[in-house]
């Protein structure tokens, strides 16, 4: 019989909660009813008597602690079960639930909220004011399922990861936030999902990256005809490794200078991109999709040096690879051009074409730059991307 009651009286709390009257916002006492057999699909059906019988005690057992309303027909059934609406019998069915009260729920949300909305983090303040709007509304709180303290924990993750000032692995990270090397690996889908969509970020799968949070070490690759000062005063001369180097991202403060000889200089997307990358007189920098704050330093010590050459970024013809350029040039200030990121090239490489997701037109659409517009019409037009690794292909 406990099962039929807890069926009856969820069905009701969940209607109560969906009306106006769970905010105390209607003046007017609306009653929130409903038909048992919405809860109970067979219990009309003739064949059924023993499932009527079982539900006819739970209702009974609920009209004799006076926390529901129900009348019974002639054929002993109760077409109707209504919620008795007194604040104690409210308290005593929420208990018997074991939930909350909505309106000590939506108490609890406005103080977490109100709260962060004030630690100076805009991607963070603007969650919780679109949130504390939706209480008024009364809607849900995104990211929000019931535990108060894990989405406090998820707001303070947005703030720390957003003041890293070094690179640093994801379970250092966790312990560090939580005394638990694994607590972050949990909560991380809606600390990115909450950054993406209330920060200024190109690609939800990049967030951690950009802000410095890796899962491995982090390296910076280099070849051409460059020589990397230290601050000790030791120097390394890349133009004479046939496949360059790599340099730790931990290893960028250490850097003084970056002298580069070639007389351009490209960063390049992928890394089997970067390998089969080779073009006379010129310097490739692979950073690995988006270029967090690190790389970007590394970038400026070769700008500071080098600012009278020609830089361009080579990478994949998709929603992803625009992005990536368009952060780069705006995080950076450099004034990078496009390599091989237009309509010839996907000409070229037709046989390797992948068809566009509906996600992907979307965000085609809404790339405004003009540098981008002639091949972004084509790719809609003609339902294409291209990978940047097919580009080491041979497309005749």
């Amino acid at each position: 019989m406990k099962q039929y009651i807890k069926e009856i009286l969820t069905e009701l709390i969940d209607k109560y909660e969906r009306s106006k009257v769970s905010d105390g916002k209607n003046q007017i006492h609306v009653s929130v009813s409903i038909a048992t057999q919405k809860i109970f699909s067979k219990y009309l059906d003739n064949e059924a008597f023993e499932l009527r019988e079982k539900v006819n005690d739970a209702i009974e057992e609920l009209l004799s602690k006076g926390r529901i309303e129900a009348k019974c027909s002639s054929n002993h059934t109760y077409p109707k079960i209504t919620l008795v609406q007194d604040e104690k019998v409210l308290s005593e069915v929420y208990a018997l639930l074991g939930r909350e009260k909505k309106s000590d729920r939506r108490q609890k949300l406005t103080q977490i909220l109100t709260t962060y909305v004030g630690k100076g983090n805009e991607a963070v303040a603007k969650y919780c004011q679109k949130q504390l709007e939706n209480l008024e509304q009364s809607k849900t709180v995104e990211y929000f399922d019931g535990d108060y303290d894990e989405l406090k924990a998820i707001l303070e993750c947005c703030i720390a990861l957003k003041n890293l000032s070094q690179e640093m692995y994801y379970r250092n990270f966790s312990v560090k936030q939580f005394g638990d090397s694994k607590r972050f690996e949990q909560l991380q889908g809606k600390i990115s999902s909450l950054l993406f969509k209330y920060g200024e970020f190109s690609e939800k799968e990049s967030v951690f990256d950009e802000l410095g949070l890796v899962k491995t070490p982090s390296y910076i690759h280099i070849k051409g005809n460059a020589t990397i000062y230290w601050q000790d005063g030791k120097w390394l001369d890349v133009g004479g490794l046939d496949g360059g180097i790599g340099i730790s991202t931990a290893d960028v403060k250490k850097i003084a200078s970056v002298k580069v000889q070639d007389e351009k200089i490209v960063t390049i997307e992928n890394l089997t991109s970067y390998f089969s990358f080779s073009e006379p007189n010129v310097c490739a920098v692979y950073l690995g999709g988006f270029c967090n704050h690190l790389r970007r330093e590394f970038l400026m010590k070769v700008y500071e040096s080098e600012s009278a050459k020609e830089y361009f970024h080579y990478g994949d013809i998709d929603a992803g690879g625009f992005y990536i350029f368009e952060h780069l040039r705006t995080t950076t200030g450099i004034p990078f051009a496009p390599l091989m990121m237009n309509v010839d090239t996907l000409r070229k490489y037709k046989p390797y074409w992948k068809e566009l997701t509906k996600n992907d037109v979307l965000r085609l659409q809404k790339i405004k730059s003009p540098i981008f517009q002639e091949v972004i019409a084509f790719m809609i037009k003609e339902n294409c991307k291209l990978e940047q690794e097919a580009e080491t292909l041979d497309g005749e």
